[in-house]
């Protein structure tokens, strides 16, 4: 098929891939193994190399010191993910493994060579764990294009930007390790489309494996009430939640299944209906639609825009108790549901394509070749600039806030300069917002300016966690009275990255800094990771 620029769902539970084929239509690349989606799950062997995906989550109960899984909750929040014979492994590495696995898989079940991509992240990462992604990418060795919010990439999927009209849709992602919910706003206008993420919330420790949690300990109380062994070794923790796994998968089409169950020498069948599980697992899914309610609520209330459909990703959607729950809780409203699992990326995919796009126009404008990097005709890439997300703005919220400390009433508190959910311009691409502050007492040498990323929506919220960066600034006057005003500004881009300009007032002397992920890596430290990971043999 030759070179192809492809999307990428690298996701807390499993990950995908998908490209655009000579149809120019979205298609997943299916793994090794013949499945769509690859298990996130890394297993280190002891010769050294790597098992990603079936194999290694199977490798989860026998091996957990050797197996890492959910790493995606850990980017950017730590450069520890596990300790591997003496050698700590970060969430950068790991991820890589992960891309390099669902790559590799797609270039030979595709016949693709791939390099250039485009990688989703949930609507609320912030900039440590969207760099973390991009880190990831680049130690694996792919050229990463763009890194672009799901909600976004599943919006582009489903085709909001062809509806007839405006449109404002709803994406609840409900994936196996973590719940998001996005309000996403699209607008026709003569000079193209525009999509915007409106408001964002969710739940990050929420997914479908506490669905296979609540169903594993009942299978567990039904085994103990038939055979009074209510104590289990690893091999029978691994029968449970797989049992617990497929059963889930049955009751999404029928209304009844028993589970076998041997364990301990005992031969046990239960007896699962969609009822029981849906009671069971009642407290998960209440909690979602809570959160579905709240988010289309402060949408209408601080944005004024009202939620028309609901869109449903994530592989944990297809349970069936999921739409009835959204049907019922807002039957004004259309439900949707179309590849669950492969939505975002598809979506990226479409984005790719549209970053594609703009690199052969590059190259034409620049005198270069024009040779596109899709593997696709010319005739076919011209024919997608009508398809859903090419050649659309998209635009975003800021998905935390981001404030810097200050005493008030002798208390140090975090004053927000921006705020989550906060809109990002789409002529600008960044938000910029200044506050003049003062001096905490008389003959003050230098300033110390502690940022601090957060997700309160107050002007003040308590000071909590550590800053994400801290820059000393050295006044030019030294003998300022208390209350010496002291300008300081924000610009944040839609990329998450934050640009810091503190400036003295009185003198016009000027501190500017960026704030850098603070739990990412160094260039050196970057490219020796890669230097490294790149030599170790990936299944």
């Amino acid at each position: 098929m030759g070179s192809s620029v492809c999307g990428i769902d690298l996701g807390t539970t499993y990950s995908c891939l998908a490209y655009i084929d000579e149809t120019g239509n979205p298609v997943v690349a299916k793994n090794s193994e013949g499945s769509n989606t690859t298990p996130s799950v890394v297993c280190f062997q002891d010769d050294g190399s790597v098992v990603v995906g079936q194999s290694a989550k199977d490798d989860l109960v026998f091996s957990p010191d050797r197996a890492v899984a959910f790493v995606k909750r850990l980017m950017g929040e730590t450069n520890f993910a596990a300790s591997i014979d003496g050698q700590d492994k970060s969430p950068e590495e790991i991820s890589s493994y992960i891309l390099r696995k669902v790559v590799g898989d797609a270039e030979r079940t595709a016949g693709m060579d791939i390099k250039d991509v485009v990688i989703t992240v949930p609507a609320y990462f912030g900039d440590p764990p969207r760099t973390a992604t991009r880190n990831a990418g680049e130690i694996a060795g792919l050229n990463v294009l763009r890194i672009i919010q799901e909600p976004v990439a599943a919006a582009v999927y489903y085709g909001c930007m062809k509806c007839d009209g405006d449109t404002n849709a709803l994406v609840y992602d409900l994936g196996g390790g973590t719940f998001d919910v996005n309000v996403i706003s699209v607008k026709k206008q003569a000079d193209g489309n525009s999509i915007e993420v409106v408001w964002t919330d969710g739940d990050k420790t929420l997914g479908g494996k506490d669905w296979d949690a609540a169903l594993v300990q009942y299978l567990k109380d039904e085994f103990e009430a038939q055979t009074g062994i209510g104590v289990f070794d690893d091999e029978a923790e691994e029968e449970f939640q797989a049992k617990a796994e497929e059963a889930k998968r049955q009751l999404s089409s029928k209304t009844a299944t028993k589970v076998s169950l041997n364990i301990e020498g005992e031969k046990v069948k239960v007896e699962v209906s969609r009822d029981t599980f849906n009671a069971i697992t009642q407290v998960l899914l209440q909690r979602t639609i809570d959160l579905t309610k709240d988010c289309m609520e402060k949408a209408a209330s601080q944005r004024g825009v009202k939620v028309d459909r609901i869109l449903l990703v994530g592989g944990s959607t297809r349970m069936v108790q999921v739409e009835e729950a959204l049907s019922e809780a807002f039957p004004e409203l259309l439900v949707e549901i179309n590849d669950p699992d492969e939505a975002v990326a598809k979506g990226a995919a479409l984005c790719a394509l549209d970053d594609a796009v703009v690199m052969v126009e590059s190259e034409e404008q620049h005198g270069g070749e024009a040779e596109s990097p899709c593997a696709i005709s010319e005739d076919n890439l011209v024919r997608n600039l009508s398809l859903p997300g090419v050649r659309n703005k998209i635009s975003y919220a800021t998905s935390k806030s981001y404030g810097v400390e200050v005493m008030q009433d002798g208390i140090s508190v975090i004053s927000n300069l921006i705020k989550k959910n906060q809109p990002i311009p789409v002529d600008t691409h960044e938000v910029t917002v200044a506050q003049v502050y003062g001096t905490a007492y008389s003959g003050q040498s230098a300033v110390e300016v502690r940022i601090f990323e957060n997700d309160g929506v107050d002007d003040t919220v308590p000071l909590e966690g550590e800053p994400i960066r801290t820059q000393e600034f050295t006044l030019g006057n030294t003998c300022a009275p208390e209350g010496y005003p002291i300008q300081v500004q924000f610009n944040l881009n839609e990329q998450g990255l934050l640009s810091v300009v503190a400036t003295e007032v009185a003198t016009g002397n000027v501190c500017e800094f960026q704030v850098e992920a603070s739990a990412g890596m160094s260039s050196d430290e970057l490219q020796k990771v890669k230097s490294t990971a790149m030599k170790v043999k990936v299944e």
